[in-house]
């Protein structure tokens, strides 16, 4: 549960949801299989973090939602980050005997071994939610699945002088801010998807 009063049922809930859009999109053929609900303190971050005295479990997905923790867990990351991080994700890669980042498909980046993600309870969360100050836990789940999907943020943010206003261009799900309620994958979240799975397994 959240300190906003969403049950773990709500939250769960509204995460599948968002794992489910990415898994609806037509271009690829990744399976993306819901595990289920772990009844356990998740998390290798948060064990590390915490000093060994929280989380931990070995890994059980390539994808791990582990949960919502307070907001000086993201401050612990790097000082105040807890008062603009809604969620975070973490990427576990592969390692050869000397210690290094394997490459085995040759596309220059470190094989990825598992992710965890992470929300911040600092702030309030509603489902469906429309109206600041309160964040839509799906728009924020789908947007950290996608990276957990190994997209990285996409678009351009622009601060109109005159308001005080932020704009994003163009918007989409992997923009780098939060812009209300978005629950659905634009073109762009889509072909950025296809671009990295359309040819798994290959």
């Amino acid at each position: 549960s959240t300190s906003s009063g969403l049950t773990a049922a709500d939250t769960a809930g509204a995460i599948r949801r968002a794992m489910g859009t990415w898994d609806a999109v037509k271009s690829t053929n990744i399976p993306l299989a819901d595990g289920g609900d772990i009844n356990a303190d998740l998390g290798i971050v948060q064990f590390i973090l915490s000093g060994g005295a929280q989380g931990f479990t070995l890994p059980v997905a390539d994808i791990l939602h582990a949960g919502f923790l307070p907001q000086g867990f993201f401050d612990a990351l790097e000082p105040g980050a807890g008062d603009f991080i809604l969620g975070v994700t973490f990427s576990f890669v592969f390692i050869d005997e000397n210690g290094d980042p394997t490459d085995i498909d040759h596309d220059g980046k470190p094989d990825v071994a598992f992710r965890e993600i992470y929300y911040n309870d600092g702030f309030f969360w509603g489902i469906n939610a429309t109206a600041y100050p309160v964040f839509d836990v799906q728009t924020v789940a789908l947007h950290e699945a996608g990276h957990g999907l190994s997209q990285n943020h996409f678009g351009k943010a622009f601060l109109t002088v005159k308001n005080g206003k932020i704009h994003l261009s163009p918007r989409t799900v992997m923009n780098a801010a939060y812009s209300g309620l978005q629950q659905k994958l634009t073109g762009t979240d889509k072909a950025g998807h296809s671009s990295i799975w359309s040819s798994w397994p290959n």
